[in-house]
């Protein structure tokens, strides 16, 4: 998109916003596309509920690892006693 915006109207106007724009709401975008793109061409109901909820448990546990692994061991020992609290 970032490509796109260069090519198309950000060489001309020197605005870039797609710089700013964070990953997630584009994302949810593209996932509404494609599901609405789906509902109307997909004859053999490719995606079921199993398999969409199977895509979502993966997906999940696939971002609490990753934010749990991005967590600063010494930020956590600094803090270790109100980080503590918050367990009670």
């Amino acid at each position: 998109m970032i490509q796109l915006e260069e090519i198309t109207w950000g060489k001309i106007t020197g605005i870039h916003l797609l710089t700013y724009v964070p990953l997630f709401p584009l994302a949810m975008i593209g996932g509404i596309i494609l599901q609405v793109f789906l509902e109307r061409f997909d004859v053999y109901q490719t995606l079921d509920r199993n398999l969409m909820m199977r895509i979502q448990g993966l997906s999940l546990d696939i971002l609490i690892t990753s934010a749990i692994a991005t967590l600063s061991l010494t930020v956590i020992g600094n803090n270790l006693m109100p980080s503590s609290y918050l367990h009670l």
